[in-house]
């Protein structure tokens, strides 16, 4: 039996329609068609989802001494949702999806290191120059760090909503048509010297920042002091926006190529370390707030999220170790 019956067969038997298996198989009707009337026959790739999709073995598709009887293999059940196959439609989607998400996502970060700075602002302006209150200047700055992390926090929910479809290729092993890989490589390296370039330039701006914080605490008013603080964070912001905002991008490419991070082995990673690593951060920005607003040490308080980042950077990878042992 030639390979245009045994499709025949099999797409009836499975009670499909040409167009519900042009669906599974990402082609059009017309392709079905031309393969089942023996005009053409499928790319490897394809044979390879026939199989998985009926549950027959490609050599039953490629040889035509073998017969329907000995068609059918064990598969399992889970198999065609594990072996998910990334069009070059899908890759080039996924990546403006991407682009489109590194501005927002840069943007909720620099909100997010940008919200107390009024209030430190104010609470400054207010004990040195007593132009308001130290009431009103709690409820503006306040009001203003909630609102700000309220739309950084939206920007992150309109982000992960816009990729949500793409989400097993982050989180899960998955396979992709020819080209698509050569093309995202090209990608890839057409973007890397932007993305050094921004990687470059923010991290010189995070390591100026504490420059203006320095030479405002050799002056005699102490409210240059919170001048600094307010420059320190500006300016670190500045330059974690254009990391980000470069990370994001690249992210992109490393993500569909399985590298770094994302590679098929590390997608596996403990249930119980994401736990633990999200509960961590929670617990760190818990401590920040109530000390915060205990002490009203705004421009000292921050030192939380830089020994929260290297007590992580030191623990968690010993953690991720010692679970993968256990299993």
């Amino acid at each position: 039996m030639i390979l245009a019956d045994k499709i025949i067969n099999l797409r009836k038997k499975s009670g499909m329609s040409q167009e519900e298996l042009a669906g599974k198989l990402n082609v059009s009707r017309q392709s079905i068609s031309k393969w089942e009337s023996a005009q053409s026959i499928p790319d490897l790739d394809k044979i390879i989802q026939l199989s998985i999709i009926f549950g027959v073995s490609t050599d039953f598709l490629l040889k035509d001494e073998i017969e329907m009887e000995d068609a059918y293999v064990e598969i399992d059940v889970d198999q065609e949702n594990d072996n998910k196959r990334v069009t070059i439609e899908m890759a080039n989607d996924f990546i403006n999806k991407r682009y489109k998400n590194a501005f927002r996502i840069a943007w909720g970060v620099l909100l997010c290191i940008l919200s107390p700075v009024t209030l430190i602002l104010l609470s400054g302006l207010c004990e040195y120059y007593h132009i308001l209150s130290e009431e009103i200047a709690s409820v503006i700055g306040l009001t203003t760090l909630f609102i700000l992390v309220a739309i950084a926090v939206g920007l992150f929910i309109i982000s992960g909503n816009n990729t949500r479809e793409y989400e097993f290729i982050t989180t899960k092993a998955f396979e992709t048509e020819y080209g698509v890989s050569g093309m995202v490589r090209q990608r890839k390296k057409e973007f890397q010297n932007t993305y050094n370039n921004f990687n470059l330039i923010g991290i010189i701006f995070c390591v100026l920042s504490v420059v203006p914080l320095l030479i405002c605490a050799f002056l005699k008013e102490e409210i240059y002091a919170i001048y600094g603080v307010v420059s320190l964070f500006v300016i670190a912001g500045g330059g974690t926006f254009l990391i980000v905002y470069g990370g994001c991008k690249m992210g992109a490419f490393v993500a569909l190529l399985q590298e770094g991070d994302y590679q098929k082995e590390k997608k596996t990673q403990n249930p119980l370390l994401s736990a633990i690593s999200t509960a961590y951060w929670m617990v760190t920005t818990i401590i920040y707030l109530i000390w915060s607003f205990a002490t009203s040490s705004w421009g000292i308080t921050w030192i939380v999220w830089v020994i929260a980042g290297i007590l992580y950077g030191a623990i968690f990878p010993i953690l991720n170790i010692a679970l993968k042992d256990k299993k």
